[in-house]
């Protein structure tokens, strides 16, 4: 097997920030890989660990190798449905300089093992996906990733750490160690900048910090309409548009496109969108319901959410001023709250309004 450092990626790996790998990779030919925690003995393995520099302590999570045959982007960011081969594995009060061991009996996706990984040159790189230890209201005590405002993406979360990235010739039959350190911790997510037409905010929920014994967070982005600061005392009604996790801006609103030139229009229906962000440990939302697993995310986003929207921004507080669609996930979503939602606010209920929070329309792509 031939190990190649990227001293000078190529350059549409420096375009994504790629480190080169100059000391990460050590290649160990002079002997059989010794067996270690009850993995093969045979094979190509890898050993990857983390320094005391990018963290003095242990550390509990998953450890996961991406192989990617092109060098488009960092081998990590081409995991997806149909992208990279990667391989993972738990690992549980990890030292520094411990190594967790990623070899044939490791399973990955869409290859069961390393030994099923086609023989062939490939970029490699290591990902640490850090696990918090959550002691739940219900008893329950589980160590899983905490979302750092990134929707659950282990190969972008802040605080994940990261190896540098190297080129093998692979071959699952050489009997090969290569030994890999994740020594480069991954920034804070950056939120856009608010705008005349898009705010955004973020507030840590009560309910759900109860729930999870530690403090989590609930969010929104909003549009605003055409001459809000214009009429002070003019009150909208609010579409609440779902999907998957995204800072974006609600419905598509970008400079340039249909909706931001309609949107600008002095035709144009005027109303508040809004897009919420309900990450939860398990997955990039919560699908807006209250759950035994996830727990009571549809309490928090209607007893705490919506009405810090509705203090912050000029919406309608009423039950038929508010509409919730979405696809894929927000189609979900969308039948998860017609099906089971009948809650309101104190304001609500000042108002006499006996239909649920929130109006749904057919979700599109969903349930």
């Amino acid at each position: 097997m031939q190990l190649i450092p990227l001293e000078n990626p190529p350059l549409e790996m420096k375009r994504h920030h790629i480190i080169p790998l100059l000391f990460s990779l050590v290649l160990l030919v002079a002997s059989p890989a010794p067996e270690s925690l009850g993995q093969s003995s045979t094979g190509m393995r890898f050993e990857i660990s983390f320094p005391a520099s990018t963290h003095d302590g242990p550390l509990t999570g998953r450890m996961f190798l991406a192989f990617a045959a092109s060098d488009e982007s960092e081998p990590r960011l081409q995991v997806k449905r149909y992208g990279v081969p990667f391989f993972g594995v738990d690992f549980e009060n990890l030292a520094p300089g411990d190594p967790v061991i990623i070899d044939a009996s490791t399973l990955g996706y869409p290859f069961d093992s390393l030994t099923d990984l086609p023989k062939g040159n490939y970029h490699i790189q290591a990902v640490l996906n850090k696990y918090t230890k959550f002691e739940r209201s219900d008893g329950h005590t589980v160590w899983m990733h905490n979302d750092q405002w990134e929707g659950q993406n282990w190969r972008r979360s802040p605080g994940n750490l990261i190896s540098g990235i190297g080129q093998i010739s692979f071959n699952p039959s050489d009997d090969i160690t290569v030994r890999l350190e994740t020594t480069r911790e991954l920034p804070p997510v950056e939120v856009p900048e608010d705008t005349r037409w898009v705010k955004r905010i973020k507030i840590q929920s009560g309910i759900l910090t109860e729930f999870w014994g530690r403090p989590m967070y609930l969010g929104a982005t909003v549009l605003l309409p055409k001459d809000y600061d214009e009429h002070p005392h003019v009150y909208y009604p609010t579409v609440y548009h779902q999907g998957h996790f995204s800072l974006r801006a609600p419905l598509g609103f970008r400079e340039g496109s249909d909706l931001y030139n309609a949107w600008k229009s002095s035709n144009f229906p005027r109303f508040v969108g809004v897009t919420i962000q309900h990450p939860t440990p398990y997955f990039d939302d919560s699908y807006a319901v209250n759950s035994v697993n996830n727990g009571p995310y549809g309490d928090a986003i209607h007893q705490e959410l919506i009405p810090e929207l509705e203090r912050r921004f000029r919406m309608i507080s009423q039950g038929w001023a508010r509409v919730l669609t979405g696809g894929s996930t927000g189609g979900s979503s969308t039948g998860g709250r017609t099906g089971s939602s009948r809650q309101t606010t104190d304001q609500d209920r000042d108002n006499r309004n006996s239909g649920s929070m929130l109006r749904s329309t057919r979700g599109q792509g969903g349930t």
